[in-house]
């Protein structure tokens, strides 16, 4: 938890505090099974850290939410962002039909709740609580079945023991796996007034070491419970800290995670494709000074480069090659017939001699 300034709390916001954390404590495994919001899981650290910060604090905004809609019997739970407001109206309500020691709105000066001082915030924190267990159908049914369903001999978990008793008859109290450790004070007639034993480890193991060991059997109990009670914060704060480790090592792999960016896809707009991107500025270059080479069949539509004279003279070069293989061809193909007529005539000439060798023959006869 973070360092924050200290406050010396008066005997009253000590049982304030201790009131609102043992509320908590107590609701918190009931509250899916009765329909309740559910509490924040905190300890009494927390609650005093958020208590004595001006801005605004995610713990102190789950409080009040939950508070809220318990005590106002809310299908749907407050917002976050409507919480101030909420507050503020019910407070007025109460005001007006006197259910509450508060003659004025606290609120009424102030922008949000967390502006007000952390005194007048642990009293407004207290009356909410207050007006849960006379209000809220669901807290009803909850105490209506323990104490209606628990026998005697049975441990009811919404009735509140001391801790234990010293030599001086002074009852101490302790709620949860908390170290906080309360001792309330003798004497005093109206109302109630605790202060702080113990806050932490340290602060219980000084308890140990500053009380003598007595002869009293319920200050020898204490003592023998405070000692219990160590090694149960202990393994509480092991745990805390195994689920900050692991929630630090998440939130650094989301930090060094970089979320692709990907180009939004308009389906109004035509597509239209350019490729101006994809072309080094240097390639372009090169291909302006590049000379191009002239193509045998030139079109005006698909060469807009040439010009019409250009057009115009490659036509003629095309012509005149036409031309130049149209002769060769042709005599090509007179020289074959030629000298396949010389052939012809050579092979008729002995045809020829032996016929007139016949005809010499016949007129000898």
């Amino acid at each position: 938890m973070p360092a924050t300034e200290t406050i010396q709390w008066s005997p009253q916001s000590q049982w304030e505090i201790a009131f609102v954390f043992a509320f908590t404590t107590t609701f918190q495994p009931e509250a899916r099974q009765a329909g309740l919001y559910p509490f924040p899981k905190f300890q009494p650290e927390d609650l005093e850290h958020a208590l004595l910060q001006t801005e605004e604090s995610d713990l102190m905004d789950q409080i009040l939410c939950s508070f809220l809609s318990n005590a106002l019997n809310r299908k749907k739970g407050v917002e976050i962002s409507g919480c101030s407001r909420t507050l503020q109206e019910l407070i007025t309500t109460k005001i007006k039909a006197f259910e509450c020691d508060l003659t004025e709105n606290p609120l009424l000066n102030h922008n949000n709740f967390h502006s007000l001082a952390p005194e007048v915030k642990l009293n407004l924190l207290r009356l909410l609580v207050e007006w849960q267990l006379q209000d809220c159908v669901n807290i009803h049914s909850v105490i209506d079945t323990y104490f209606k369903n628990v026998k005697k001999n049975q441990t009811n978990p919404l009735e509140f023991v001391p801790f234990g008793y010293d030599s001086k008859k002074r009852a101490y109290f302790q709620f949860g796996d908390s170290a906080w450790l309360w001792r309330e004070k003798t004497g005093i007639k109206n109302g109630f007034q605790w202060e702080t034993v113990a806050k932490d480890i340290e602060g219980l193991q000084n308890f140990l070491s500053e009380t003598e060991v007595s002869k009293n059997r319920a200050e020898r109990a204490l003592l023998q419970r405070v000692q219990e009670l160590i090694p149960i914060v202990e393994e509480r704060q092991r745990r805390q800290e195994k689920k900050d480790r692991a929630k630090a090592r998440q939130l650094a792999l989301e930090s060094a995670f970089v979320p692709r960016e990907l180009r939004q896809r308009d389906r109004k707009r035509p597509v239209r494709y350019n490729y101006d991107d994809f072309t080094d500025k240097d390639d372009y270059d090169q291909e302006e000074n590049y000379e191009r080479v002239r193509p045998t069949r030139v079109s005006s539509r698909l060469n807009p480069g040439f010009s019409q004279p250009e057009e115009e003279e490659a036509e003629e070069e095309v012509e005149q090659t036409n031309n130049v293989e149209e002769k060769e061809d042709q005599t090509k193909v007179n020289g074959e017939t030629e000298k396949n007529n010389e052939d012809v005539i050579m092979l008729d000439a002995p045809n020829a001699i032996l016929n007139d060798v016949r005809a010499d023959m016949i007129e000898v006869d």
